[in-house]
């Protein structure tokens, strides 16, 4: 549980350091640059299960 939430905590700040890049005039809502990052998770996961419930 720790690790999780260490896990958690680090994804959270990289993404809010993400969205206040120097590069753009304005901040990115944080929530939509952890979407970006998440979202490729959460279907490596589902394809992941899927695969894995094809092959039995």
């Amino acid at each position: 549980m720790p690790a999780s939430l260490l896990a958690g905590a680090s994804l959270a700040l990289v993404c809010n350091l993400i969205a206040r890049m120097p590069g753009f005039e304005g901040a990115l809502p944080v929530n939509s640059v952890t979407a970006l990052v998440g979202a490729p998770v959460v279907m490596s996961v589902l394809f992941n299960k899927r695969r894995n419930e094809m092959n039995e």
